[in-house]
């Protein structure tokens, strides 16, 4: 179990609340974890985190922050954007396989940056355009 002891109120959790990986105090409703604040540096959790809310924040405005999203090397890493019809209906997704970055639109690829720093818009083909002007 991840959270090996409650408290019955919300809870800013340090480094001295967390044994061997885990929390150990949290405000609970209802059988169900509502919040918790974690100020660690170095926090893990194996498998799945799903975050029920409407904001995600990661950071308190003293410094740099940074999201990491770590893939297999055959893999994607990708951020979708939502709604109740569809749950991926805008996509930035990184593909590592070929080291492409992608944006799709309405469930639809639109544009990419490909490994070699070309800006495709509309296909994700580069084009032969040697000889031929282009204007943006």
């Amino acid at each position: 179990m991840p959270f090996i002891g409650v408290q019955p109120a919300s809870a800013l959790l340090t480094s001295a609340d967390i044994q061997d990986g885990q929390i150990t105090t949290a405000k609970v409703a209802d059988d169900a974890i509502t919040e918790a604040k974690i100020t660690h540096s170095d926090i893990s959790f194996n498998g799945d985190v799903t975050v029920l809310g409407d904001d995600l924040t990661v950071g308190d405005n003293t410094g740099d922050s940074e999201l990491h999203l770590i893939s297999a090397t055959d893999s994607s890493g990708r951020i979708n954007f939502g709604d109740s019809g569809d749950a991926d209906i805008g996509v930035i997704q990184y593909e590592h396989d070929g080291n492409n970055m992608v944006f799709k639109v309405d469930a639809s690829e639109r544009i990419r940056l490909d490994n070699s720093g070309n800006l495709l818009v509309g296909t994700s083909v580069n084009l032969d355009t040697s000889g031929v002007g282009c204007k943006l």
